[in-house]
């Protein structure tokens, strides 16, 4: 009978925990500009209002963000915006693909290169060796 007590008020209380979690940040800036964040209050700080963090871990994700998408493409772009043609904008995005074209062309020669280097570096560990040993005396007559 104890133990399913014990085992109730256990559960009970890891279901109350997150009820009781209610974090107050202050945020204080000393003579010199100094800020501090602290959730403990210091003399001068000011109480931050912090909205509340999105806990659904990507439950509604999908919904969020189609919302967002939504709301973002109804409002219009200010006046002062310069606006590209379609042309133009498909230049920029050709020019920006070839530059990261010629870019992952580099990567993938470097990246064959250093393999080559790994394996001979495999196939042959004694210079790797010798060197070491060359090293070690040299620094013992130091």
């Amino acid at each position: 009978m104890n133990k399913q007590f014990t085992s109730i008020f256990v559960c009970l209380a890891a279901l109350m925990l997150p009820f009781t979690s209610n974090a107050v940040i202050y945020k204080h800036v000393d003579k010199d500009g100094q800020v501090t964040y602290s959730n403990v209050k210091i003399k001068g700080s000011k109480k931050l209002n912090l909205e509340p963090t999105d806990t659904s871990f990507g439950t509604n994700a999908k919904a969020n963000t189609e919302s967002r998408l939504e709301s973002s493409t109804k409002k219009s772009s200010p006046r002062s915006f310069t606006k590209v043609d379609p042309k133009t904008q498909e230049n920029r995005d050709n020019s920006r693909k070839k530059i990261l074209l010629s870019e992952l062309q580099s990567e993938r020669k470097a990246l064959e290169t250093a393999k080559k280097a790994h394996d001979e570096g495999a196939k042959n560990p004694e210079t790797f060796k010798t060197a070491t040993e060359t090293f070690k005396k040299a620094s013992e007559t130091y």
